[in-house]
């Protein structure tokens, strides 16, 4: 049986199967002594009483031994049926061998069943568990669709169904024990739909294709936020639950987090994979977020090559080593290394010899505390510039830098951090025959422990407000298999004529953060993660939106990469590393001056080096960090 008919089958009483299975062996036994009786007037039915409660118990023993009483046997499984008519056999082939030993050694001649009534007898036991199995499953059907009670729900679709498809599309539902009171498109009419917990509804059913209207999908969630009905995504596009005469199953499974930003990119990569077999690649963060869907995506294309995964975090590093190990086409060297140590970078680099490089690596240290300011510079900037200057040094191919898509107009210090590093690896571009080297400014991926979601989430689960002054009023989410896959296609960038420097990823959904928390405080709500907390906001929104980069939403299969010019600080290349040398030299030894920030950043978003940029100006003296204000 399947797992879920096994599962399905479990719901019977065993004891009630049992009992019916050796009633019904004992009528037809005694039918079987009926019949016979009539056609051979020799059989002396009196005899039937004294053998009825030996066949009786052989019956009971084999089957309880055989266990047909435990599974619930459908007539179209062979495997079932055969199973009784084993037990069958098998009770009656001892019922045969007591007669035998009867017939030498006990000579009671009332024992004695005639040969006539087993074989009749077997059949017609046989028979009669297989035909009270099939009427027993009807009863039980029947009586539960007939008491159970259904769960009243709503379903969203992708658009406007006639009332012949929406009554056909009911019934089907209601064959699944769900009654559906409306149904809704979630283009036109989610504006008009007010949630009722409990009244009218107890479940919001949404179709794969209406999921995929992210707007409209974080809309419906939104909504629902202050309620505990569970939004669930059923497994058919709008199309085929309108045809239901070809409908052979349906499933439904309860949203996550990952629905509200689904993968969007549908093209092959296995053209781009194909430029890596054979590489050996070097990623520093392995055990990150985008470091370790690299690894994955890797993995499941299933090309044959080296990967040397390193990371400062013992656990990152296991959990990603533990998964990666199961590959019988990559092979996985973990190191256990902090990027900054430029001795132990030199001899990894030494011992493996990598081809490319991908530097996913980074420290997101919350934006609160200004004594934080110094070790997030080293963390990003220091660390990008070591590991690329060795890089460069062992002459590596290609070598790929994760940035920010807040890096053109940043406006807190990591972001700062993203557009510096990017500025020096502008330094490195030697020509043809050197390492040819790429900045991917990616949008906030959803599942990083350091994203916005991540943040929203742990402040209802302490019961503590979001500050809204924290974010644009819009955010733009990717998922870590977008990138992934866009940074696959970056490292066989031959085949799609990009030229090195600063790239923009122009993939991701778009989100108001209000509904992204309610969203958030739903689903915390239907998994019972907030008990007794309440969604709280305070502060307004602080930064505009007109400062983020626009990105596409829908499926996406064109090219998502676009090349951005490179910077022009008015500086030559020797001058602009020895800024940035200056930069990382200021912060290893906790001097506060950041001046030489400002002669290579000039442009920045609302916030606070904003806010210093503007007392540089004025001033022309090094300036020293100020703590971030809630206004």
């Amino acid at each position: 049986m399947s797992q879920s008919a096994h599962k399905q089958d479990k719901l019977f009483p065993l004891g009630l199967v049992f009992l019916l299975d050796v009633l019904l062996t004992a009528f037809s036994f005694v039918v079987s002594y009926a019949l016979c009786s009539l056609i051979l007037p020799d059989i002396n039915s009196h005899k039937m009483l004294l053998q009825l409660p030996i066949v009786v118990a052989i019956s009971s023993m084999i089957f309880l031994f055989i266990g047909i009483y435990k599974g619930f046997v459908k007539t179209d499984r062979l495997r079932e049926v055969y199973s009784i008519f084993n037990a069958i056999c098998l009770a009656n082939v001892l019922t045969i061998v007591l007669i035998v030993i009867n017939g030498k050694l006990i000579m009671e001649k009332d024992l004695m069943v005639p040969l006539s009534i087993i074989v009749v007898h077997s059949i017609l036991s046989f028979t009669a568990l297989v035909a009270s199995r099939w009427l027993y499953k009807r009863i039980i059907f029947h009586l539960k669709k007939t008491y159970k009670h259904a769960t009243n729900a709503i379903l969203f679709v992708n658009g406007a169904l006639d009332e012949g498809t929406q009554k056909r599309m009911k019934e089907l539902f209601a064959e699944h024990s769900m009654d559906l009171d409306r149904i809704v498109s979630i283009k036109t009419e989610l504006d008009a739909f007010k949630p009722k917990a409990g009244k009218n509804h107890g479940l919001i059913l949404v179709s794969k294709d209406a999921a995929k209207n992210h707007q409209q999908f974080h809309g419906l969630v939104s909504k629902m936020a202050k309620t505990s009905i569970p939004i669930k995504i059923v497994d058919k596009d709008t199309n085929e639950l309108s045809n239901t005469d070809t409908m052979s199953a349906l499933a439904v499974k309860p949203y996550t987090l990952s629905d509200l930003f689904p993968s969007q990119l549908t093209f092959d990569l296995g053209a781009y994979n194909t430029k890596l077999t054979g590489k050996t690649i070097l990623i520093t963060g392995a055990g990150g977020c985008i470091g370790s869907a690299f690894s994955k995506e890797l993995y499941r294309s299933g090309i044959k090559a080296t990967l040397i995964l390193l990371d400062h975090s013992e656990s990152a590093l296991n959990r990603i080593y533990g998964f990666m190990s199961n590959s019988s086409m990559l092979t996985c060297v973990p190191k256990l290394v902090d990027v900054k140590d430029k001795k132990s970078l030199q001899e990894i680099f030494s011992k493996y010899d990598p081809d490319y490089v991908l530097h996913a690596a980074g420290n997101n240290v919350p934006e609160s505390l200004d004594s934080q300011t110094n070790k997030v510079i080293q963390e990003n900037v220091m660390a990008t510039k070591l590991v690329a200057d060795v890089a460069q040094a062992h002459k590596v191919e290609r070598f790929v830098f994760c940035s920010s898509s807040e890096a053109v107009l940043p406006r807190t210090t990591l972001e700062v951090c993203k557009r510096l590093s990017e500025i020096y690896l502008e330094t490195l571009h030697v020509g043809k025959e050197g390492m040819k080297v790429f900045s991917v400014r990616l949008p906030r991926v959803f599942e990083s422990d350091s994203s916005a979601t991540k943040y929203i989430e742990n402040q209802i689960r302490f019961d503590k407000p979001i500050d809204r002054a924290l974010f644009f009023e819009e955010e733009t989410f990717c998922n870590a298999v977008d990138v992934a896959k866009v940074l696959v296609m970056v490292f066989s960038e031959s085949t799609l004529n990009l030229n090195e420097g600063t790239l923009q990823l122009s993939v991701g959904v778009q989100t108001q953060i209000s509904q992204l928390a309610k969203a958030i405080y739903h689903h915390l709500t239907i998994s019972g993660a907030n008990q007794g907390t309440t969604l709280k906001f305070e502060n307004e929104f602080k930064f505009k939106t007109a400062g983020v980069t626009k990105t596409t939403t829908g499926e996406i299969e064109a090219l998502p990469i676009t090349s951005i010019a490179s910077s022009e600080t008015g500086r030559s290349r020797t001058e602009i590393q020895q800024k940035i040398e200056n930069i990382c030299l200021n912060v290893l030894f906790g001097n506060d001056d950041y001046s030489p920030i400002f002669d290579l950043v000039d442009t920045f978003g609302d916030g606070q080096w904003q806010n210093l940029y503007k007392l540089h100006l004025e001033s022309k003296t090094p300036n020293k960090i100020i703590k971030l204000q809630s206004h």
